[in-house]
């Protein structure tokens, strides 16, 4: 029987999942749409190199993160000084990291064959130690299930980035429109959670104690391999199609993996962030009943939007970007289909973290980078496709292990997570058969593309509604009670 404190949890976790969702899709949607009308002002050339600068300054912001923000998560009942600690031991090591990369800024450029990144490689260093003043005080607020203020202030800065990259780029700023942006959607953000988190309870005037600091890297070294692993596997591929194909290939890229990651990262990644705060309050039994149902919801959302998206690919690229970015649609239908996995390794993340286990998320993401860049390397020599296809398989391998380990050590069958996961995947069926039928016929009606995309968009709807009836009505019902629980009372918690 469940607790009523775990039944307060699970209702918070619904009810912060949707405000982190919608806040993060109704941003998102203004940020891809200014982001696509930037591609007619910028050139896909410094798109690329401003690319190329940020991924390198963020491999150098993950390398010296150190899994702070798991041990502040997942540590609910500790001092507020050891969250200061934490915030202290961050920003001293980013400023450490992030001045070691703009020092070498030309050789690692140079490496990558987009030299002309080593301009923007200064202002992403301070963009970046901006976010890290805000990244403990954002984890105390998402720490206290207050998700609906770091909702708003995603939702903020999102807003304000798309606004400021939009106007630059009108201006005729090329790439720095995209530098611009990013310096005010970190200063929005920063400030409105630094506003938001207890202030008197959290800063302290004592310098953090030796034993707090090894606290903080016994705990977070694990994590922290993790993540690296994590931001390698989803960023340094970037750099990799730099190395293969140049700076404007990997623009092209770029744009693709953005567009692909929508459902992934707006839907997936909110949830999954909301899912370790929450499965910490939880006990063992609960966390496990609720791996197996997050997961199905999880999926019923994400995959149609992620397989969706990929079939009207070809159709929206032609009608959203201009001629010199159509080579885009193609790396966006394989993008698409692959990005299924990464919501469910996020989730599954966020169990182990909870259960403290982060050994076993690290390894998962270890595989996963070195499974992906090992075929990258060389499959995706073969061409630009290969080297997509290279993507999924990394998160592929890294799910196998994750299922494996939860059989293994909490008796969790993956059959009970596969089941209802393989029901939304078999609602998506009926959705592509809808949305390639309907090309077809639009093709031979003489519809203009944008007209052939409402058509498309529109039968799939209708497709996926009647797959989800056929194959997966037991996670529309449990969607329904889900939005239900979002719109009702918040749930007290002790």
């Amino acid at each position: 029987m469940k607790n009523p404190q775990g039944a307060a949890v699970e209702a918070a976790v619904v009810r912060g999942a949707g405000w982190t969702i919608a806040a993060g899709i109704s941003a998102r949607i203004l940020g891809l749409a200014v982001s696509v009308a930037t591609t007619h002002f910028v050139d896909p050339q410094a798109v690329g190199e401003v690319g190329a600068a940020a991924v390198m300054v963020l491999l150098a912001n993950q390398l010296s993160s150190l899994g702070v923000g798991p041990y502040v998560l997942s540590r609910t009942n500790v001092r507020y000084a050891r969250d200061f600690a934490a915030h202290v031991f961050h920003v001293g090591t980013g400023i450490v990291a992030l001045g070691i990369v703009t020092a070498s800024a030309g050789p690692l450029t140079n490496l990558c064959h987009a030299p002309h990144a080593a301009s923007f490689v200064a202002a992403m260093a301070a963009v970046v130690m901006i976010d890290r003043i805000g990244y403990v005080p954002e984890r105390v607020v998402l720490k206290h299930l207050r998700f609906r203020v770091v909702a708003l202030a995603r939702a903020a800065g999102e807003v304000t980035n798309s606004v400021v990259t939009f106007a630059l780029a009108l201006m005729g700023y090329g790439g720095w429109s995209i530098i611009g942006g990013n310096v005010v959607r970190s200063v929005t953000r920063v400030g409105l959670f630094l506003w938001a988190v207890d202030k008197r309870a959290w800063l302290t005037s004592r310098r953090p104690s030796f034993n707090e600091l090894r606290e903080i890297v016994r705990f977070g070294v694990p994590a922290w391999l993790g993540s690296v692993s994590e931001f390698a596997a989803t960023r340094t591929d970037n750099l990799a199609m730099s190395y293969l194909y140049g700076p404007r290939v990997m623009a092209e890229y770029q744009v693709a993996y953005n567009l692909a990651d929508v459902p992934a990262d707006q839907i997936g990644e909110q949830v999954a962030e909301a899912l370790l705060p929450s499965f910490a309050r939880m006990s063992l039994d609960e966390r496990k009943r609720a791996l197996v149902a997050s997961a199905g919801l999880l999926s019923f959302v994400v995959f149609p939007m992620a397989i969706g998206l990929g079939a009207v690919a070809p159709t929206l690229i032609h009608v959203v970007l201009r001629p010199a970015w159509f080579s885009v649609a193609p790396m966006l239908t394989v993008l698409c289909v692959l990005s299924i996995m990464r919501p469910l390794t996020w989730q599954l993340n966020s169990y182990f973290y909870a259960n403290q286990r982060p050994r076993i998320a690290t390894t998962c993401s270890v595989v996963k980078v070195t499974v992906l860049m090992l075929l990258m390397l060389t499959a995706g020599r073969r061409g630009v496709m290969w080297a997509c296809l290279s993507v999924g398989t990394g998160y592929v391998a890294a799910l196998t292990i994750g299922y494996y380990s939860v059989w293994r050590d909490d008796g969790i069958s993956p059959v009970s997570i596969l089941r209802r996961t393989g029901a939304a995947l078999a609602a998506c069926i009926p959705m592509v058969i809808a949305v390639v039928g309907a090309r077809h016929v639009a093709a031979g009606a003489g519809l203009r593309a944008g007209g052939i995309l409402a058509w498309e968009i529109g039968t799939g709807i209708i497709g996926f509604g009647f797959g989800a009836r056929m194959f997966a009505r037991s996670l529309l019902d449990e969607l329904v009670n889900a939005i239900r629980a979002t719109l009702g009372e918040p749930g007290k918690l002790s």
